[in-house]
């Protein structure tokens, strides 16, 4: 005596379903109800199968890699990772890297990956501000500006991503709310009258550079700066 297989039974299973859903009709809720009676681990109708990839706390760099795929997609690079020229914060072999640096123009310094985390050509506080020298403690201190706590330090990719980003100026959030409120506590700040707007915080303040502790752009903007 043959017995039948286990195919045959789901062959039934599947006729039965297709016979349910043609006499209920199409509404998403009868058809939840039919396919939960037959299979285990079906997703409710109102369910949101996934949160933005913002919102699930992914930095620019990784929300490019979730989506390499799409090629529609809007990406920001950094000039120098764009460029492919990754010598300039890297070092690409055991030899040293030759570049300039912003404290001596015109001459050639060897850099080398020794005691350097992460292959970098300089110690990342010294990095950004290799390039970015207008942005630096000492450029700041010449012109009587005060400094954003982060950028003193060199701690650039506390905001931004060093490679690419889906933000502009590969910034890891999307509004300067969401990225200054991870360091300035919401319930300290947001809480005072002159917030209360829900405008982002460069509206107001420059994010590195000011003519006193609040940075504050009518008092000086620092997208003049050259």
């Amino acid at each position: 005596m043959i017995t039948p297989g286990p195919y045959k039974y789901f062959s039934y299973i599947i006729l039965i379903c297709i016979f349910l859903s043609v006499f209920t009709g199409c509404d998403k809720y009868t058809s939840y109800k039919v396919l939960t009676f037959f299979f285990t681990g079906v997703p409710h109708p109102d369910r949101v199968d996934s949160l933005p990839e913002e919102r699930a706390g992914l930095s620019g760099e990784e929300i490019l890699r979730k989506r390499k795929e799409d090629i529609t997609i809007v990406s920001y690079t950094h000039g120098p990772y764009g460029a492919q020229q990754c010598f300039q914060c890297h070092s690409t072999s055991q030899t040293a890297t030759f570049r300039s640096s912003a404290e001596n123009k015109g001459k050639s310094v060897i850099k080398t990956d020794q005691n350097v985390s992460g292959r970098l050509v300089m110690p990342v506080k010294e990095l950004c501000i290799d390039c970015h020298s207008v942005k630096s403690v000492n450029s700041a201190f010449s012109r009587g500006l005060w400094i954003h706590g982060p950028v003193s330090e060199g701690i650039c990719i506390t905001c931004h991503s060093p490679h690419a980003s889906t933000y502009p100026y590969m910034l890891k959030k999307g509004t300067s709310r969401e990225i200054c409120t991870l360091c300035h506590a919401q319930g300290l700040i947001l809480d005072t009258e002159d917030h209360r707007k829900n405008e982002d915080c460069t509206s107001c303040h420059n994010p590195h550079l000011g003519k006193t502790r609040f940075l504050l752009k009518k008092d000086f903007d620092e997208g003049l700066l050259n």
